[in-house]
């Protein structure tokens, strides 16, 4: 992770001058929201890995909220990017595939009423300073009109992956349980030596291995949600650092405050 920040950080401050910095690092982090899709959406594989242990969670369902994760962390990104381009004084460049399913998000979790409001709020910054093309005042009325819709949504999206995670964690931890039991019967069964007990033994050799697998997947999967997480989280906390300084957002300390939340991004 700590490459990672380090890259979004030295992406956000490559170019144009210095003066708006800290709105380049933490649009820099918003921005690898995009890049992070991919574990977003191997929800639903990683649900089915965990049917062995979880037979009744209905993966359908983690399907339908993994479109919706996406969906709120690619509005994310897209703001990210409007706001990189302000900061670099640039005008401000979308499209619609930039707003992938923003006016028909179904919010999966909690609060749904709030978060879907929330990101049809961002969108609708989006769309008012590409409209506005840049000015000096566009990028902190955008931070201002975006910023309560943004805590809505990063915080929405940061606590849905972490009810994910504890559900992968539940799987993961009860895999690695029955791959155990296997194993201690490979091994009691390999003292026997009949040929039935030689048999058994290579059943549960092969159960405990195909388990193994699933947990070393899990294990991957469970690590990019946490970097998504992670963005989310920093960037929601980076973006109200740049509300709380309107006014000063050229300023060093704005900056330093930014590069320590990004840098304690789990």
């Amino acid at each position: 992770m700590k490459a990672a920040v380090l890259l979004a950080i030295s992406s956000g401050l490559a170019s144009c001058g210095a003066n708006f910095t800290a709105v380049r690092a933490a649009a820099a982090f918003g921005a690898r929201l995009g890049t992070q899709s991919d574990a977003l959406a191997s929800l639903p594989a990683a649900c089915r890995e965990a049917k062995v242990v979880t037979p009744g969670r209905n993966c359908d369902s983690v399907s339908a909220t993994a479109r919706s994760l996406h969906q709120v962390a690619t509005v994310l990104q897209a703001y990210a990017n409007a706001l990189s381009d302000l900061a670099n004084k640039n005008d401000v460049s979308i499209s619609e595939k930039n707003l992938p399913g923003a006016s028909d998000l179904k919010w999966m979790g909690s609060n749904a009423s709030a978060v879907e409001g929330a990101v049809k709020g961002i969108v609708n910054v989006i769309l008012q300073v590409w409209t506005a093309g840049y000015k000096e005042a566009t990028l902190e009325d955008a931070i201002r009109q975006a910023n309560p819709h943004v805590t809505v949504a990063a915080s929405a999206l940061s606590g849905a992956i972490k009810l994910e995670l504890e559900s992968l964690q539940s799987a993961h931890d009860a895999l690695a349980m029955q791959a155990d039991l296997f194993r201690a019967d490979a091994n009691k069964l390999a003292t026997v030596g009949t040929a039935e007990a030689i048999r058994g033994q290579e059943t549960a050799v092969t159960a405990a291995v195909t388990l193994n697998a699933i947990v070393a997947d899990l294990e991957v999967k469970s690590q990019s949600l946490k970097d998504v997480e992670a963005s989310a989280e920093a960037f929601g906390k980076s973006h109200q650092a740049l509300f709380d300084k309107l006014g000063r957002l050229g300023k060093p300390d704005l900056l330093a405050e930014v590069t320590k939340i990004i840098q304690g991004a789990k």
